[in-house]
């Protein structure tokens, strides 16, 4: 089971990589609406202070895959287009994702938390940051059991 949630959620994360650069400062403002003040007192920098991501995506109006995959995306893009960005500057120009390998989700005391590395430009230095994608994960689960119920009657 917790295999096949890696491959749903690595196939979710290749999509909502593909649509980043177009959508990093469309979802800016409204994301900094929806978002804590968990940057406060949380770095990112380990799984303890890792971001916490809260769930912004509304799978009311979902009726496939694809537009759940989709809707999950703009909660899976405010780790970059808010908390990245705010404090690395931005992507492509100050700061790119990792190589392979250097994305991954795991498992940390029940919660689900997304392990990135990111690139610091010029300076190649590398950074891995942390993110707690329990609350949106619930959730994308929970469309997805949704999804399947009705497909099966």
């Amino acid at each position: 089971m917790k295999n096949v949630q890696c491959i749903r959620f690595f196939a979710i994360v290749s999509l909502a990589l593909i649509a980043l650069p177009v959508t990093v400062r469309a979802q800016q403002s409204q994301n900094e609406k929806n978002i804590d003040a968990s940057m406060i007192d949380r770095d990112g920098t380990s799984p303890e202070k890792a971001f916490i991501i809260k769930n912004i995506s509304d799978y009311n109006a979902c009726h496939s895959k694809e537009s759940i995959q989709k809707e999950y995306a703009k909660t899976f893009n405010q780790k970059y287009d808010y908390y990245v960005t705010n404090r690395y500057g931005e992507n492509g120009k100050d700061w790119v994702v990792g190589g392979i390998g250097k994305h991954y989700l795991t498992t940390i005391n029940g919660r689900e938390i997304d392990v990135t590395a990111i690139v610091l430009l010029p300076s190649k230095k590398e950074i891995t940051l942390y993110f707690d994608f329990t609350e949106p994960f619930a959730a994308l689960e929970k469309a997805e059991g949704k999804l399947e119920k009705k497909q099966d009657k």
